[in-house]
């Protein structure tokens, strides 16, 4: 797994918050488990006892719809006053509409590509070393 490839786990929409972190690291081989899978295959009850293990860290979480305001002010545009469900949404059709999501495409992935390599850095991993 490259860079490329761990920057997409880290998307994050805080709507779909299910009080923990979905996507983890295993420090022993470098592989990326799903919270759940760490419930099920693991043996963990909860978020905290999987921290406490020393066994995994939670992957960086880029949150989207902070990500869209961000990429809509470096346009001088704003859409105010709704709930970020709504937002997202409502912020998909207008760069469809006004052409926009190829320059939206790049802006996330920059954003992602900066958080995974800070992520790592931040976690002292070498990011040759992350497997599937």
């Amino acid at each position: 797994m490259t860079i490329d490839d761990l920057m997409y786990y880290g998307r994050y929409y805080e709507f779909e918050d299910n009080g923990h972190h979905l996507w983890w690291f295993d420090l022993s081989n470098g592989t990326i488990h799903q919270f759940d899978e760490l419930i099920i295959d693991f043996g963990y009850l909860r978020q905290e006892e999987v921290i406490s293990s020393g066994n995994f860290i939670p992957l960086f979480e880029t949150n989207i719809v902070v990500l869209e305001h961000e990429f809509l002010n470096q346009h001088g545009l704003k859409i105010n006053g709704l709930k970020d469900v709504d937002f997202d949404v409502n912020f998909k059709i207008y760069i469809e509409k006004n052409n926009l999501w190829e320059s939206w495409r790049d802006f996330e992935r920059h954003r992602l590509y900066q958080d995974a390599v800070n992520w790592c850095r931040k976690n002292h991993i070498d990011s040759n070393l992350i497997v599937r």
